[in-house]
């Protein structure tokens, strides 16, 4: 039975990526990720 909902939230968890504000939302993490990783790098390159 944990294979039946884990793979039914897999599901509705790919319909939610498929969605348009479910790509807005990684987009959004994605950005943010990639800016503080940027900002640790320069702080400490420096």
């Amino acid at each position: 039975s944990e294979s039946f909902t884990s793979r039914a939230e897999a599901m509705k968890r790919e319909k939610w990526f498929k969605s348009k504000s479910g790509r807005k939302k990684i987009a959004e993490i994605l950005k943010n990720f990639l800016e503080a990783e940027g900002n640790g790098l320069s702080v400490s390159s420096r």
